[in-house]
């Protein structure tokens, strides 16, 4: 058995030796290496590999079209390994699914697989430790070493991954000492130089996506590392830093080119439309928007060939986006019944590049970005927090109210060119009032623009809405700027954003006792009936939506509601019943009970 020289920190020694007398766990692992012009790094690699305590492994290594001798050296000194010869250079992503489908084909698949680069030394406890720390936990599904930099005693390469909320993704602990790093932790991810993936849960969620294979820029690594890690939480397992598996990297930090960027714009983009709910991304769209502004900065100013580079990131996005959304679909029909928040895995700041410190204005630049990433990670969080209905319908009203004053605010130019323009065409007053059934049945006074003119038949009675109707009011129903002066009524805590419409009192009595539950909230500007037909569906369907919505209020389903009601407003559909300018009269429940 080989031997490595002891590059390691002394404190990481103590510690992986302490337990030395310890029977290993010897569970099969499968180590996958991807290989590509590898024959300076083979020797030290595959040295490392048999010094380890854990004796139960087999190599799979993926040979990616090397020309230096990498695949006759592994023919002639790694005879027991299994060698996957390809004629083009595969790159991080397909070698390592390759070689992943090498490792669970047959009867005999091993209980983990050991995810590894080529330019890597192993502290010979380092297998032990991932697979320990495993077997500890079986809710644990990626295991990540502590990554130190090749040549330096306590110096970290990566300690896991960290994650921005605008989709960004770092080495954890980049260049800082181990000992801070002592301890293990939940990380968001696993760093793709090395991880431990339990078999059972690869067969369960799949490696890496195949849909990033088709990344421009070839096969740059990207995202898919932090992809799959993504969804071994969202499937309710964990990925943890185990700090006592110890392996050193040959790191060199490449300068960045055309080719790689485009790779890196269009994988982030990937995960996050692959990853990401609508909840989550309105949350975070003040620091996306942002992001993409700097990012589409930075490749003009760093010329021609990124801004194509960045431009091909949407152009991919764009023409993916039915794959994408069949993948979102298959990985939201895999989610547990309840989702679990992740907000947590997030964090707003990294360590800033020496390069980025010592310039002044790309210091307060990265700050700045730095504080939006933390107040949008607020918001996500606190969204997470209130996702559940209890929590919810206590914070609602309070939410109601400041958004119905920064509106009123907002919109008080607005407000006023409408209150101007519909006593100039339809007559004063401007508002039209009428009581109406709220929250637990009591009667409030409704606000709207007027939208009718005054008009009466040759007997007195009212002409029918159809002839009342103005074409300003027409306009006006069908953006709904009518309903505009009920944020007041929001103000006021009569009524809500998102709820069941209010009713007129002389319907109290004609309810169904089921049909009476839509009372049991406020109601609101919009609501679920509204978006599923608005004026167009039946009374019978419309209160049990309505019915619907009581019971199942949250936040995430009101956001639903929220997006779905400005999508209808854009296609201005269901504005009135078939047959009708407006809603017919409700005259009452078939059955009661």
């Amino acid at each position: 058995m080989g031997n490595i020289r002891p590059s390691g920190p002394a404190g990481a020694e103590e510690a992986v030796v302490r337990e030395a007398a310890a029977p290993p766990v010897e569970r099969r692992v499968a180590i996958l290496v991807v290989t590509h012009q590898s024959h300076a790094h083979l020797p030290d690699l595959w040295s490392s590999l048999r010094a380890q305590t854990h004796r139960n492994w087999e190599l799979i290594a993926v040979d990616s079209a090397s020309t230096d001798g990498t695949r006759r050296w592994l023919e002639s000194h790694c005879p027991e390994a299994r060698l996957v010869a390809s004629p083009q250079n595969l790159g991080y992503r397909k070698g390592n699914r390759l070689g992943m489908e090498q490792a669970s084909a047959g009867g005999d698949a091993p209980d983990y697989l050991l995810i590894l680069n080529d330019d890597v030394e192993l502290h010979p406890y380092a297998i032990e430790r991932m697979v320990a720390a495993a077997e500890d936990a079986p809710d644990v599904a990626i295991v990540a070493p502590a990554i130190l930099v090749h040549g330096h005693a306590s110096r970290i390469n990566a300690a896991g991954s960290a994650l921005l909320p605008a989709g960004f993704y770092s080495a954890r602990g980049k260049n800082r000492n181990y000992e801070e790093y002592r301890e293990p932790a939940k990380i968001a991810a696993a760093s793709g130089c090395c991880f431990l993936f339990r078999m059972e849960d690869y067969r369960k969620l799949g490696g890496f996506d195949a849909i990033f294979d088709s990344l421009p820029g070839g096969w740059h690594a990207s995202a898919e590392d932090l992809d799959l890690c993504w969804k071994v939480w969202v499937a309710g397992k964990r990925v943890v830093y185990q700090p006592e598996a110890i392996l050193w990297h040959k790191y060199q930090q490449r300068p960045m080119h055309a080719s790689r960027f485009a790779s890196l714009v269009a994988g982030r983009l990937a995960y996050l439309a692959l990853n990401f709910r609508k909840r989550d991304l309105l949350c975070l769209a003040p620091v996306l928007a942002l992001t993409e502004v700097a990012l589409g900065a930075y490749s003009a100013l760093r010329g021609a060939g990124f801004l194509r580079a960045w431009m091909n990131g949407y152009r991919w996005l764009w023409g993916n986006c039915r794959r994408l959304r069949e993948l979102r679909g298959l990985r939201s029909a895999r989610r547990p019944s309840a989702d679990r928040p992740l907000a947590h895995l997030m964090q707003p700041a990294i360590p800033l590049a020496p390069s980025v410190e010592s310039n002044l204005a790309l210091r307060a630049a990265a700050m700045a970005w730095f504080a939006i990433n933390a107040l949008c990670l607020g918001a996500l969080r606190l969204s997470e927090s209130l996702s559940g209905g209890g929590a919810w319908k206590r914070a609602k009203p309070l939410l109601d109210g400041l958004a119905a004053a920064a509106l009123l605010l907002l919109l008080s130019p607005l407000l006023a060119g409408v209150a101007v323009a519909v006593g100039w065409k339809i007559g004063w007053p401007v508002l039209f009032k009428q009581t109406r059934i709220g929250w637990k049945e009591h009667p409030f006074v409704l606000y709207k623009f007027r939208t009718m003119r005054d008009g009466v038949d040759s007997s007195g009675r009212a002409l029918p809405d159809e002839q009342r109707l103005t074409p300003l009011g027409r306009w006006l129903r069908a953006w709904s700027i009518d309903e505009l002066p009920q944020l007041w009524n929001v103000l006021k805590g009569e009524m809500s954003f998102i709820g069941p419409r209010p009713l007129l009192p002389e319907y109290l009595p004609r309810y169904s006792d089921r049909q009476r539950r839509r009372h049991a909230v406020r109601p609101g500007l919009s609501g679920w009936a509204q978006v599923c037909g608005r004026n167009a569906i039946d009374w019978e369907r419309r209160f049990a939506l309505d019915v619907e919505y009581v019971e199942r209020q949250s936040l995430r389903f009101d956001l639903r509601i929220l997006y779905l009601t400005l999508k209808k407003l854009l296609t201005q559909e269901g504005i009135s019943q078939p047959g009708h300018a407006t809603m017919e009269e409700f005259r009452g429940a078939e059955s009661h009970g």
